[in-house]
């Protein structure tokens, strides 16, 4: 499981960090992520549903610090730009109030 903490907006991040610009860019491993134009040169790991950062969807766009295992079993630390989440559909509940009624 991947801990999302330290959640800002793209926007607050940046400024935060002391950065006007970003760029995607491809490393070695041609795994695409985001490098920052700060003075400590801040990346952070690109979410995969985000192919482009743009004036208009900027304001969508969260960066957090995560760590944990992911889905693939690898484990991550460091920082993500991702679009802001959205609340999860709840499929079913369970509450140990149920068994009382059994």
């Amino acid at each position: 499981m991947v801990e999302f903490i330290e959640t800002k907006t793209a926007l607050e991040f940046m400024e935060s960090i002391g950065a006007t610009n970003l760029n995607i860019q491809q490393g070695d491993k041609k795994i695409p992520y985001v490098g920052f134009n700060n003075t400590s040169k801040t990346t952070a790991m690109l979410s995969s549903k985000v192919t482009a950062v743009t004036a208009h969807n900027i304001r969508e766009l969260q960066v957090s610090w995560v760590e944990g295992t992911n889905d693939n079993g690898k484990y991550v630390k460091g920082y993500l730009l991702h679009r802001a989440g959205t609340p999860a559909e709840i499929l079913s509940t369970f509450s140990v109030a149920d068994m009382a009624t059994i």
